[in-house]
């Protein structure tokens, strides 16, 4: 059977939520303000992030052989929380996981980590360098299309795939058969 096959194992991990709490005030001039502040008044108790090592561990201890990790890796995309984020997926990778990431709407939180890549520099080398939309070849007979639907806004989250992705996309998977 196909799903015996062990180089199909796949753990699938989304909404880490790495965190940092940000006292300066120049950092907080957008909306990262109510990101901080939700931090420190709920989800620091949600997020439990000093229990990552164990979770890793616990991770490679599947017999998965893969990962896909499916974005917000940070809570309001810090330096500080993208680098978090890149010990933890570096610390499944040296336990013998092959790792796909894909950022979340948390990854791209304001105007400037997009504008500055900031998901991009963190994850080069795990990222794929053609960016999105991509496909991993798995076990050598399946693909597996990654598609980025995270993008800032003013005020709230939210997610859509551009005309010029599924442009991409048709391209990735060719025509469908009936």
């Amino acid at each position: 059977l196909l799903m015996d096959d062990p180089l199909l194992h796949i753990v699938h991990i989304a909404d880490i939520h790495f965190w940092r709490i940000i006292w300066n005030p120049l950092c907080l001039l957008n909306k990262r303000f109510l990101g901080n502040l939700n931090v420190m008044l709920r989800r620091h108790r949600e997020f439990a992030v000093h229990r990552a090592e164990n979770y890793a561990r616990v991770i490679t201890q599947t017999g998965a052989k893969f990962a896909l990790f499916t974005g917000d890796f940070t809570s309001t995309s810090l330096d500080e929380e993208f680098a978090q984020a890149r010990e933890f997926v570096e610390q499944i990778q040296q336990q013998g996981l092959n790792v796909a990431v894909l950022p979340g709407n948390h990854d791209v939180y304001t105007f400037e980590s997009r504008r500055h890549r900031r998901f991009e520099n963190y994850f080069q080398g795990i990222a794929p360098e053609s960016g999105y939309p991509t496909n991993l070849a798995l076990a050598n007979r399946f693909r597996l299309l990654l598609i980025s639907t995270a993008q800032p806004n003013h005020r709230a989250l939210r997610e859509h795939v551009h005309d010029e992705a599924i442009r991409c996309l048709y391209q990735l998977i060719g025509p469908l058969r009936p």
